[in-house]
């Protein structure tokens, strides 16, 4: 058995769960899902309920307070774990390369014009965000609108509130480089309010 760990079943994460859930089952196992809806005793629980055995591997693509060291310590209690997201020193994983994002996304708004520029959603101090950030200071534009929350939670419904006071802005930024999908949907959606 594989043990799946997600903050919630956003679209993209149910997506990524079929396709693991296809593969696993293709090889004869099966698959349990814990969500700890952002919740780090939650995700504790979880952890140290799987040391019992009942599952052969975690996947995990949940991240929370605390969660890298959380991870480091399962693992070196012997659970094999695989990250899906942010790098965490000694655990293999799927990595997204952040720095290349903030950079990809800076690098087209500003090719096509925009000068006002905002990093919207997720967390405020990420490898994403500051190197969106650098690029945009580097082209001698003015430092991009930071419209993140400390207490970021990954819920579409957080990213619609943020959305909301996101366009009580003023002036509104002419760019926006949103964090995730779910982040962009939250703005498209207000934007059409």
């Amino acid at each position: 058995t594989m043990g799946i760990i997600f903050n919630s079943l956003t679209p993209t994460y149910a997506h990524l769960l079929s396709l693991i859930e296809e593969e696993i089952s293709r090889r004869g196992w099966d698959v349990a899902i814990y969500i700890t809806d952002d919740n780090p005793e939650r995700e504790e629980k979880y952890l140290h309920l799987m040391r019992d055995g009942r599952v052969d591997g975690v996947i995990v693509a949940a991240f929370t307070q605390g969660s890298p060291e959380r991870y480091r310590r399962y693992f070196s209690l012997g659970i094999k774990i695989v990250v899906i997201g942010p790098f965490i020193e000694g655990i293999p994983g799927v990595y997204f390369e952040e720095k290349k994002a903030g950079r990809v996304a800076a690098e087209h708004l500003v090719e096509i014009g925009c000068k006002r520029l905002c990093f919207f959603g997720g967390w405020k101090d990420t490898e994403r965000a500051r190197e969106f950030e650098k690029y945009i200071l580097e082209r001698g534009l003015p430092k991009p609108l930071n419209f993140t929350r400390e207490d970021f939670v990954d819920k579409f419904s957080v990213d619609k509130e943020l959305a909301k006071e996101f366009f009580n802005f003023s002036p509104l930024p002419d760019g926006v480089f949103a964090t995730n999908d779910l982040a962009g949907i939250a703005l498209m959606v207000e934007a059409l309010r």
